[in-house]
């Protein structure tokens, strides 16, 4: 933010045996200084707000970037080849 850090992650990534991605945070290293009372309440609840947000980010990108066989099989059902280019 503003050109400095404020949180390091070491994150785990693996696909199960279901092929779905899972991830576990391995370390994690924060610059931000916590504060005390009321105040640190709103900040550990903007926290959880954004975490919350940004996991629903996630899941949502990864529906389309990792597509299943069937998933493939309609995409490519509806595209539709005009003048060279392809459309859906």
């Amino acid at each position: 933010m503003n050109g400095e850090e404020k949180v390091h992650n070491l994150v785990k990534v693996w696909f199960n045996d279901n092929g779905e991605m899972e991830s576990s945070v391995l370390s994690s290293e924060s610059n931000v200084k916590k504060k005390r009372g009321i105040r640190g309440s709103i900040q550990k609840n903007a926290v959880e707000d954004l975490l919350g947000i940004l996991e629903k980010t996630i899941n949502l990108s990864l529906n389309y970037a990792f597509l299943s066989k069937g998933n493939w099989i309609d995409l490519l059902d509806m595209a539709e080849v005009k003048n060279g280019k392809i459309s859906f």
